[in-house]
């Protein structure tokens, strides 16, 4: 049976863990529930090299490699962002 783990974390201007993948990987739910925008990416993440996602995107699914870390970074001030991570 797969481990199903929730939350919400605030990203600021700096690279914010959001979710480390566990030995096996995992598949991960992220939605944006700020005004602006962040970007997804790796610990060097930044707004011109990483992935953006908007509150009106909606939700995007990402299967993680195992032991891989996403990060993401607010564009200014702070956002909110909801994680489901369901591993193996």
């Amino acid at each position: 049976m797969a481990d199903v783990e929730s939350v919400q974390i605030t990203c600021t201007t700096a690279a914010t863990l959001l979710v480390t993948a566990d030995t096996d990987g995992c598949r991960v739910y992220i939605h944006h529930s700020g005004a602006g925008s962040i970007w997804l990416g790796g610990a060097d993440v930044t707004t011109a090299n990483g992935f953006n996602l908007v509150n009106t995107d909606g939700f995007i699914d990402l299967v993680l490699p195992p032991n891989a870390k996403l990060y993401a970074r607010a564009n200014s001030g702070t956002e909110t962002v909801q994680i489901l991570k369901i591993g193996n």
